[in-house]
């Protein structure tokens, strides 16, 4: 009975196809979590990973970033991650590579499971076999998927907290008849509701910005569906639970009470700061998805995402995603991970994007010269191949490789406790844009520049 409710969904050949890409995004997801040290921005670093490093008592309150002084990130994070470690740290792990790790897999495992729900969901929202089929199969093989889920970032995680939350609010949002029986606690219990609140405000708690994605989604529950009253309350008491858990944790890193929510709205927007890290004009996103993501595939991508919008205006994502990005285009500074929220439902947007799409190929193609033919087949093979090496490079290859050095001194100072002052011919290596990171630094470790001249004295005297 306990998978009565799964083998009630679907037909059998999806079921089947569900398990498969699930299982296989599974084995990628836990591959790139190994394989992804490092940060893929900076913020990750110093916004989370030096918030828990201040409060393990690593980093002294004068080398914080100027977030930490104007109060303007949440704490969720970092104090979710703290409870982490001290637990690791009972079990006698004490290296910040392997606590790294469990970030990563934790982050990881939410990003899979917001690609069940996406999964779930492609059922009802394509009725059509082979648009399912391509869903699923963009589910395991979309190729940023393993990298954006491992990285325990605002960005990423926050895009993963959404997704399931949009997915059950669609689910208990659907006509009586749509679900089977054994789906029924999603059409009786408002707890579902308070579930998906719940979901929101994780989202919202690690990166702000989701408020305007949550507020798509409300508007479009409020436009086209008839929610009970009691499911909305519901959505709204788990919502407000973490915001007030936030405030919480909040008060407890930064300590005195305050109101991050609002410090990062005035400062960026009220105060205009934002502007200050650098000004773009609204077709900047065009060109930063071409040439700082995998080219060509990333403006692809952002392609995809307009059609999509464009050929389904009704849409839940659509009413979710549209916002975000007419909201992150109108703010003149802008980043490529800004937009990655939008990429957690990648999936479903590739398929919106091109279902039906194949049969107009098709009889473009049989109409079409032959030597017409094998230009566009040629073409495909390039993006296949340019895709399968991008696919291969995303899970294994390191997010920083600085990581890696950080990891040989500090084995190197495991293994050699005496050994306490490193020398550089260049930079500090645990200095990043000139400030310092103390995360994965061994305590109580010495960089000392040097110079060549000095290094060879030093030398002739041993």
């Amino acid at each position: 009975m306990g998978m009565q409710w799964f083998r009630d969904f679907g037909t059998p050949e999806w079921r089947r196809s569900l398990v498969g890409w699930l299982s296989f995004s599974l084995a990628t997801h836990l591959i790139c979590s190994y394989f992804s040290v490092g940060y893929h921005s900076i913020d990750e670093q110093f916004q989370i990973l030096e918030f828990l490093s201040f409060k393990l008592g690593r980093v002294p309150t004068a080398d914080l970033s100027m977030e930490f002084f104007e109060q303007l990130r949440s704490w969720v994070q970092p104090a979710f991650y703290y409870g982490v470690v001290r637990a690791l740290e009972w079990f006698g792990v004490e290296s910040p590579f392997v606590w790294s790790w469990v970030f990563r897999l934790f982050s990881a495992l939410v990003g899979w499971m917001s690609l069940v729900a996406m999964g779930i969901c492609s059922f009802v929202w394509f009725k059509n076999s082979r648009a399912q089929s391509f869903c699923l199969a963009a589910i395991g093989l979309l190729w940023f998927l393993p990298a954006l889920h491992a990285r325990p970032s605002s960005e990423g995680l926050g895009g993963s907290f959404f997704v399931i939350g949009l997915c059950l609010t669609y689910l208990i949002t659907l006509p009586k008849g749509t679900l089977p029986e054994s789906w029924s606690l999603l059409r009786t219990d408002a707890w579902v509701s308070g579930v998906a609140g719940l979901l929101f405000g994780l989202s919202f708690e690690c990166r702000f910005q989701m408020a305007v994605m949550i507020f798509g989604v409300l508007l479009w529950v409020l436009v086209f569906k008839k929610a009970r009253i009691s499911q909305l309350i519901s959505c709204a008491v788990g919502f407000f639970t973490i915001f007030i858990l936030g405030r919480w944790a909040d008060a407890w890193g930064y300590g005195v009470w305050t109101f991050s929510p609002w410090f990062y709205f005035k400062y960026n927007i009220l105060d205009g700061k934002v502007a200050g890290f650098g000004e773009s004009p609204w077709w900047e996103i065009f060109r930063i998805s071409l040439t700082e993501s995998w080219p060509p595939l990333g403006l692809l991508m952002l392609i995809s995402m307009l059609i999509a919008w464009l050929r389904h205006p009704r849409h839940v994502l659509t009413w979710a995603q549209v916002p975000f990005f007419v909201v992150h285009e109108w703010i003149s500074h802008k980043e490529l991970r800004f937009f990655f929220p939008l990429l957690s439902a990648g999936p479903v947007i590739v398929t919106l994007c091109l279902d039906s799409v194949d049969r107009v190929w098709l009889n473009f193609l049989r109409s079409t010269s032959s030597r017409l033919r094998w230009i566009f087949y040629g073409i495909l093979g390039l993006i296949a191949i340019d895709y399968a090496i991008v696919f291969i490079v995303m899970i294994f290859a390191p997010a920083t490789r600085t990581v890696l050095l950080f990891k040989i001194l500090y084995e190197k100072r495991l293994n050699h406790p005496k050994m306490e002052t490193v020398f550089t011919l260049d930079r500090d290596p645990y200095t990043v844009f000139g400030t310092p990171t103390y995360f994965y630094k061994p305590k109580d470790l010495e960089i000392h520049k040097i110079s060549p001249d000095a290094l060879a004295e030093r030398i002739k005297k041993k």
